[in-house]
């Protein structure tokens, strides 16, 4: 769980780094980083909801 919460914080600090880089220009390599953060996102959600209903 823990590594997959660094993951997405990693990506996040990535794709920000990438947009100040470009002016907030959205580009391909933005929208690949993005899409694979919104996959770890849910697939941490869905980990987080089997914890939580035990």
């Amino acid at each position: 769980m823990r590594i997959l919460r660094e993951k997405i914080e990693y990506l996040r600090r990535k794709m920000d780094r990438r947009l100040e880089e470009k002016n907030f220009i959205v580009d391909d390599e933005i929208v690949k980083l993005s899409q694979l953060l919104d996959k770890f996102i849910a697939k941490y959600q869905k980990r987080q909801t089997k914890i939580n209903r035990g």
